[in-house]
């Protein structure tokens, strides 16, 4: 399969990124050849990645316009060891107004209480493995970086999911080759595998993408907000039997975008139901459209008499309930 290199140098919208992006990011100093060569490495990354998973990949045109320009740009320059790259990346602040250290760092408190030497190692050991693959023959983590999310939220992502496995002391442990979308592989039946928490991450992303209005509002208020289906029923004007059918509805069909994508790169597992949770609420909780400001303007939108409880707290280490 050809990986678009080519296309890329005669389309103008590509060198229209690199200059956009050298406007906004003036500091960072990354050669206009090394930005190509990048670019190139992520969108064969991209469909190597879709082709394991029986996904239709973009073509390069679709990719240029779908791309995150300075998130990209961002992460070259710190592979290509910048400076000034490396301290913005430090600094960026994530969706809860604080910088990616201090937010690496909180969630390490929640993984290692009262343990600030293991929080440092880890934290360290992380920062190390962005650049410098973990084990022989594994890709760096900010090259496998693949431009079409957002960088930090993604990186929190891998964090969470690394550290999640480094828990698991039944995993066993197997080389992949270079194109290996997350860390780690093994064939058994561990839920916990990094490959499996890439593709799930995948299919729950796109799944999640199509949904609008009345259904992506009750995802909010259920499954992040944490709100019983009787009040959820309330707020929307509806019967609680009519909350429990959409509810099960999404879980169908949450359950039919990805469950048939694990299972055609090898899932073995009997039980998904542990995984499906766990993994789900990730998602679900770095999902910008399902923040509470995103959920109150919704809930607005569709109800404007309604009016969101004011105390309540997504908590964003608790699994997703689905049944």
């Amino acid at each position: 399969m050809s990986d678009g290199g080519d296309a890329f140098d005669r389309m103008p919208q590509v060198r229209a990124i690199y200059q956009f992006a050298r406007l906004r990011l003036p500091r960072i100093q990354l050669p206009w050849d090394v930005f190509l060569a990048r670019f190139r490495n992520a969108y064969a990354r991209t469909l190597r990645t879709q082709e394991r998973a029986h996904t239709v990949p973009p073509t390069p045109e679709e990719y240029v316009l779908r791309v995150y320009a300075l998130d990209s740009y961002l992460c070259f320059g710190c592979l290509n060891n910048d400076r000034v790259a490396w301290q913005m990346l430090f600094q960026t602040h994530t969706q809860a107004d604080a910088i990616l250290h201090e937010t690496l760092r909180k969630h390490l408190c929640h993984f290692f209480p009262r343990d600030p030497d293991r929080q440092d190692d880890k934290l360290n050991t992380f920062w190390g493995n962005l650049i410098l693959a973990e084990r022989e023959g594994q890709t760096p983590i900010l090259e496998r970086y693949d431009g079409l999310r957002p960088l930090v939220p993604w990186l929190i992502t891998v964090f969470d999911n690394w550290i999640r496995s480094e828990q698991r002391p039944t995993v066993r442990m197997v080389q992949r080759d270079e194109d290996a979308p997350e860390i780690a592989e093994t064939r058994d039946e561990d839920s916990g595998n990094s490959q499996w928490h890439e593709l799930f991450g995948e299919a729950a992303r796109e799944w999640l993408s199509t949904l609008e209005g009345r259904n992506l509002l009750v995802i909010g208020l259920l499954w992040v907000h944490q709100l019983n289906q009787r009040s959820v029923a309330q707020l929307l004007g509806v019967h609680e039997g009519t909350v429990t059918r959409i509810r099960q509805a999404l879980k169908t069909e949450a359950d039919e975008a990805i469950i048939p994508v694990l299972e055609r790169n090898g899932w073995t597992g009997d039980d998904l139901t542990p995984f499906w949770g766990s993994e789900m609420a990730s998602v679900l909780n770095r999902d910008p459209r399902l923040s509470a400001q995103a959920i109150r303007k919704l809930l607005h939108e569709l109800r404007p008499e309604a009016l969101l409880p004011s105390d309540t707290k997504p908590d964003r280490n608790e699994a997703v309930t689905i049944e």
